[in-house]
């Protein structure tokens, strides 16, 4: 893979006392993975300046900071394409997608580096022993496919089209009449997802995750949710 000399966009303050973000911007203190081992002892690292063509695949977009601490809010709560109240205080503990880590903005106070992500670009917060769901995400658990035959050894297949809700964000409004979070949905629930779905993994490498001592858990929307295969809820 080859890589590209483009960067984040960077700016240098003296000082972050009394910063606030506009426009949905929210300022965060990213934690680094370099230096991280895996179980085996491995210890992780990679170069800060180089982005690859590939993000999808790419070790610089595993080694991308994808948690941080919230240091500042925006002064406007701004989100594109639906409302959805802010959630987040300041010192939370949050978790973002590596695409919007990719092309934040970094803020250099000194050699102390923070960075500014969208709010639309952030999908869980932790608050002491409290779990907050942005944005109006679903967090998934895999759902692997049922063997019939146990007579020929295969390899188990996960199953893209569907996920067990392990944590349940609140529900959007969105500009478009068309799109609508009106689905009632309860954690432990087996969902159907629409064909097209755009599904993210929260964390990118299991070695690497953080967010719930190395589950791995999708992104989606409640708005990709079509079906409800069977409830966890009972009467």
């Amino acid at each position: 893979m080859g890589k590209s000399s483009e960067k984040r966009q960077e700016i240098y303050l003296d000082s972050i006392e009394g910063y606030r973000p506009y426009r949905g911007m929210v300022l965060i203190r990213p934690v680094s993975k370099e230096g991280a081992t895996t179980k085996a002892g491995v210890i992780v690292g990679f170069d800060p300046d180089a982005k690859y063509v590939d993000e999808e695949g790419s070790h610089i977009a595993d080694m991308t900071s994808t948690v941080g601490t919230v240091i500042a809010l925006p002064i406007h709560h701004w989100t594109e394409g639906y409302t959805i109240e802010n959630e987040l205080q300041v010192g939370d503990q949050v978790w973002f997608n590596y695409f919007s880590s990719l092309h934040g903005t970094d803020v250099w106070v000194g050699k102390e580096l923070y960075r500014l992500i969208k709010y639309d670009g952030l999908v869980a917060a932790r608050r002491g022993g409290e779990i907050i769901i942005l944005n109006g995400y679903v967090l998934l658990e895999e759902v692997m496919e049922e063997k019939k035959d146990n007579s020929i050894w295969s390899p188990a297949h996960k199953l893209t089209d569907r996920g067990i809700i392990r944590y349940l964000g609140g529900k959007r409004v969105y500009d478009i009449p068309a799109l609508t979070d009106d689905i009632d949905l309860n954690v432990g629930d087996t969902v159907l997802l629409r064909k097209g779905a755009h599904v993210i993994q929260m964390e990118r490498q299991k070695y690497l995750a953080t967010f719930n001592d190395g589950e791995m858990y999708r992104r989606v929307k409640r708005s990709d949710i079509v079906a409800v295969l069977s409830s966890f809820k009972t009467t």
